[in-house]
């Protein structure tokens, strides 16, 4: 699994929209779309910003395993 379907993963469990997600850690929903599609990587602030509005635990995020959110 790749980050951005890690990303998107814990955002549709989280039940945010990319805008939701975005304005939550202070990005553009633009930028949320392009981790999504694997075009962009986050910054490792972003991920951990990703992991506290989403709930899921960061090493999900970072770890080259395949895990389960």
């Amino acid at each position: 699994m790749t980050l951005g379907e890690k990303i998107r993963k814990a955002r549709t469990q989280a039940s945010l929209k990319q805008g939701e997600l975005a304005s939550r850690i202070g990005v553009t929903d633009r930028a949320v779309r392009f981790w999504e599609a694997d075009e962009r990587e986050p910054d490792f602030k972003n991920i951990a910003g990703v992991a506290r509005e989403t709930g899921v635990p960061i090493e999900f995020f970072v770890d080259q395993e395949e895990g389960v959110a």
